[in-house]
């Protein structure tokens, strides 16, 4: 019918909208797709769920926006297993679509919805199966007119390609992160070079510390074939060994180039296929080494010249025993010492083409692995089968976890951020020295900084939403402690001084400090001034502080000196 091509027509344009959607994440190009799902379908809201099939968890990944400015529910649940769920867990339960139109009436699946919880009138949810499990369930609700089974058609549609759309989302973002990772570590391999060469011995990848040392660029190499590099006796000779890399041989050579010398490692890479289509080489600057040979070869030849001179002379002095005596004495400790040093350079050399076979089988293989991933990351992770992996697989699957654990701790502090903005004020008195020693306890009992004294002053009380404040302490304090948890001694004191006829309050401590010339991106999302492994963080807190304490009418700032600690001062003035 004409309707149904309409629907059709609407939901290519929406799945067209979701490829062409430009997004940061995976979870943006969710939240599209819940509003075309919602448009589709003619619905007033509607949400998404993650599942988790193994735990038997739904985690939530989209609400509309609808549903955020309606829900007056207190403290909504993020994760709920899956026995905890009413009529909205039956399309997981019964693996098919779920649909109600008239949802005020009883149901005997139906186990109620929680004081505030938006009025539903009319409800929809698909489940979203892929190879057989079910990786999320996708609702709507309160359509104008009834449901039908076109409706459920459509969303069903949707939602499996959009589903797609995110899986490739992911693939690229984790691409992205492995190839930053990569290029990190290629970059900064010491005194090295690496190149990768297609079967036609094209460059298609160069990186690594020396390779300007030897007056060359990727940008200059790229799509060069190693003829157009070097001489042409040159280029034969790499030809030679590099073919038989790509007969599968894994091999190790040494050359000169641009006046240095290297000791290259060449290995194949193979395709999804198992076909060797590529080469990795590994050369690292043996410069130094090749010199320290030659000098040693110098020695040995003075050291022969020694030995024929102290022979001749022994020959000729036989009459002489004693002179004869220290001469062989003379040419022993020389044989010695050249037998030591001999032994302490073979065992040098043997270290090092240790190390570098062990390292080049990692940057072989490692460097497959944004192939691999596309292949096969998504795939693994959402079938289940976590057992029947193999080590490196779980080392994947462990770095996912720590990246999705991260990116929870980010998701609730900007959830917590949005709040600051949009909760009620309960104006009272409060009193910040009480907050401040509560947190203070707390912070000790939990991390044990029994070598971090708190200074709080007495009966500091103003006007103002107490949980909020409790927040801005409780970042303030936070901070303090973990940018002085390095200090023996350690001081963070939290006080009032007037200033300007205004009662300025400060958070203080004798930690890290910073630079001043940075304090402007302090209190702008996601900036830090100290690395994620010295400091973990994820550069929200401050700018929660700061949004709470402008809705208090003040403002917040900060003073401090590299290695010599930081203060944090603000005022309060009134309620916005």
């Amino acid at each position: 019918s004409m309707e149904d091509l309409q629907r059709n027509e609407n939901r290519l344009r929406s799945l067209v909208g979701i490829l062409q959607h430009a997004t940061q994440s995976s979870t943006e190009l969710l939240d599209y797709s819940l509003e075309k799902a919602i448009e589709i379908t003619e619905s007033k809201i509607g949400y998404i769920y993650i599942y988790d099939e193994e735990r038997k968890e739904l985690i939530l990944s989209s609400w509309s926006r609808d549903v955020m400015d309606e829900c007056a529910v207190v403290n909504p649940q993020m994760c709920y297993a899956l026995d905890q769920t009413g009529f909205w867990g039956e399309a997981i339960r019964q693996r098919a679509p779920i649909m109600l139109n008239n949802f005020q009436s009883q149901h005997p699946l139906k186990k109620g919805y929680p004081e505030g919880h938006v009025q539903l009138n009319r409800f929809l949810s698909i489940p979203v199966i892929v190879k057989e499990h079910i990786v999320a369930v996708a609702g709507v609700a309160n359509k104008e007119s009834d449901y039908d089974e076109s409706d459920i058609l459509q969303l069903t549609l949707l939602m499996d390609d959009a589903w797609k759309a995110v899986q490739r989302e992911r693939v690229e973002e984790a691409l992205r992160q492995s190839e930053e990772r990569y290029a990190a570590i290629i970059n900064n391999l010491p005194n090295s070079i690496v190149h990768i060469f297609d079967s036609e011995f094209h460059y298609l990848f160069n990186a690594g510390e020396a390779l300007e040392e030897v007056g060359l660029t990727n940008e200059a190499l790229i799509g060069k074939t190693i003829y157009e590099v070097h001489d042409p006796l040159l280029a034969q000779d790499l030809a030679t060994k590099y073919q038989q890399v790509l007969n599968g041989d894994t091999i190790q050579f040494e050359g000169e180039f641009s006046g240095k010398f290297f000791h290259l490692h060449a290995a194949p890479l193979r395709d999804s296929s198992g076909q060797i289509n590529q080469i990795l080489v590994l050369s690292i600057n043996i410069t130094e080494k090749h010199i320290t040979e030659k000098k040693l070869i110098a020695t040995q030849t003075k050291l022969e010249d020694l030995l024929v001179e102290a022979d001749q002379s022994r020959k000729a002095l036989l009459s002489v025993i004693e002179d004869q005596k220290l001469a062989e004495e003379q040419i022993q400790k020389l044989n010695q010492e050249l037998e030591l040093r001999v032994r302490q350079r073979t065992a040098e050399l043997q270290v090092a083409n240790q190390e570098l076979e062990a390292f080049s089988y990692s940057v072989s293989h490692d460097l497959r692995a944004p192939l691999r991933a596309m292949d096969g990351f998504s795939a693994a992770l959402l079938s289940g089968y976590i057992e029947k992996l193999d080590s490196q697989g779980k080392h994947y699957l462990e770095r996912i976890q720590e990246a999705s654990q991260r990116m929870g701790l980010l998701i609730n502090d900007l959830l917590n951020l949005s709040r600051v903005t949009r909760v009620d004020f309960s104006r009272q008195t409060v009193n910040l020295s009480q907050i401040a020693s509560e947190v203070a306890s707390d912070l000790q009992s939990r991390a044990h900084e029994n070598h971090i004294q708190f200074i709080i002053a007495e009966d500091m009380e103003v006007e103002g939403d107490s949980h909020l404040l409790k927040i801005v302490l409780d970042n303030l304090l936070n901070n303090a402690v973990k940018f002085s948890s390095k200090q023996e001694n350690a001081v963070i004191q939290f006080g009032v001084k007037s200033q300007n006829n205004e009662k300025v309050y400060f958070v203080s401590d004798n930690g890290v400090g910073f630079d001043m010339a940075y304090a402007n991106k302090l209190f702008s999302p996601f900036q830090r001034l100290h690395g994620m492994q010295e400091f973990p963080g994820t550069g929200i807190g401050l700018v929660t502080v700061q949004r709470i304490i402008h809705r208090h009418g003040g403002r917040v700032w900060p003073e401090s000196e590299l290695n010599h600690g930081a203060t944090f001062y603000f005022t309060l003035g009134g309620i916005v």
